[in-house]
């Protein structure tokens, strides 16, 4: 027999794309946390990583544009550009970040969770 890939719920995009923006409002708002939530898991050693870059960015904003979602039932490929701005806390100077990123998302407990996120080409 032959498996196919089940149909995604017909509300999968607009769930996904509010996961997304509970991922960006978290960044935003430096709450580790918050950025816990929305993935299936959080290593220590990220969550370290997340503690380290909310206390070097000050006034913190990120924006996610550019925004690709490929549905396969009970996962997707989310591809994205971040756009980080913020004031080094060390020099006062005003950074801004851009890197376009993607993550698998996994429909789990009627949620879509980001298995983590990785840079993409």
């Amino acid at each position: 027999s032959v498996a196919w890939a089940q149909e995604a719920p017909a509300d999968a995009e607009p769930a996904i794309r509010a996961t997304l923006e509970a991922y960006r409002t978290a960044l935003e708002s430096e709450d580790v946390e918050a950025v816990a939530a929305v993935h299936l898991e959080l290593a220590p050693e990220q969550r370290e990583g997340f503690v380290r870059y909310f206390a070097a960015a000050d006034d913190l904003t990120v924006a996610l544009t550019d925004v690709d979602v490929l549905l396969d039932g009970d996962e997707a490929l989310v591809t994205f550009t971040r756009r980080d701005l913020f004031r080094d806390h060390a020099s006062g100077k005003e950074v801004q970040l851009e890197v376009r990123l993607s993550s698998v998302v996994v429909h789990q407990d009627v949620r879509w969770l980001m298995r983590g996120v990785k840079r993409s080409s």
